[in-house]
């Protein structure tokens, strides 16, 4: 594999959020991507609304890998010591996770993560976790994992990094 097969393109700057792309402008963008043998995009349930989702759905072939991210109920502060419960309930994470399918138009999926991470849930993350080996269990996704918020600066626990696929750390030059 080259390295450049698992970088994978960010769609959030596709998403109002920022005011810059409009949704044709979005579209172009995505094409272009693919144009140029890009195939692994990076997506979640909240960009734009959903839209983003929406957009690669209707665009990218079945062969395309993607990841989502399942966003929390409210986004938790960098050391929350509130039960990860309170932000991930199981019914919310099916409810999302089920809705990012449907506007992405598959069955399965490369990779889902939980959006935001809190450093207080060193421990107490084993319903949430269960939820996503579940998924993959069924095949419906092939890698899961966590997110890492801007600034994070805590520890992971060492158990939950053996058993997810993916930690999603923000990139700065």
């Amino acid at each position: 594999m080259k390295w450049y097969e698992s970088l994978y393109f960010g769609t959030w700057q596709l998403s109002e959020d920022f005011h810059l792309v409009t949704e044709n402008e979005a579209k172009r963008v995505i094409n272009f991507a693919l144009e140029q043998g890009i195939s692994n995009f990076d997506t979640a349930h909240v960009y734009g609304n959903g839209n983003v989702e929406s957009i690669l759905g209707n665009i990218l072939p079945e062969a395309t890998k993607i990841i989502t991210k399942i966003p929390a109920i409210q986004k938790p502060t960098l050391n929350e010591s509130s039960f990860i419960e309170k932000y991930y309930p199981i019914d919310w994470m099916s409810e999302k996770f089920e809705t990012s399918m449907i506007r992405l138009r598959r069955d399965k999926i490369y990779g889902v993560l939980l959006h935001n991470w809190s450093n207080g849930w060193k421990n107490n993350y084993s319903e949430q976790l269960s939820y996503l080996l579940e998924l993959k269990s069924k095949g419906i996704v092939e890698k899961i994992g966590i997110s890492i918020p801007n600034n994070f600066t805590g520890d992971l626990n060492i158990d939950l990094v053996k058993k997810i696929d993916i930690i999603e750390v923000l990139f700065r030059s």
